[in-house]
């Protein structure tokens, strides 16, 4: 005996659409939660590298520094025992 199918094919296509419009929606929407994280990541990495390298900025100014005032000191020295020499 042959089976009569009751549900007419317009409503099996229209629900086979709102269940694809769901599963798209859902995957739309957990990309887009993905994104959000790693930019949030990608911001916090980016803020604390640039933090590191304003601090490495400073230490290299401050060993600049000291390497000016080392070199002004070994100059005073040699003129001082060049002084004393003569």
């Amino acid at each position: 005996m042959n089976e009569v199918d009751l549900i007419p094919a317009e409503y099996r296509r229209k629900r086979q659409f709102i269940g694809w419009l769901k599963h798209s929606g859902i995957i739309l929407s957990l990309m887009l939660v993905i994104v959000f994280g790693l930019v949030l990541v990608l911001k916090h990495s980016n803020d604390s590298l640039t933090a590191e390298i304003d601090q490495l900025k400073k230490q290299r100014a401050i060993a600049s520094e000291n390497g000016q005032r080392l070199k002004q000191l070994v100059g005073q020295k040699k003129t001082c025992n060049n002084n004393s020499n003569s």
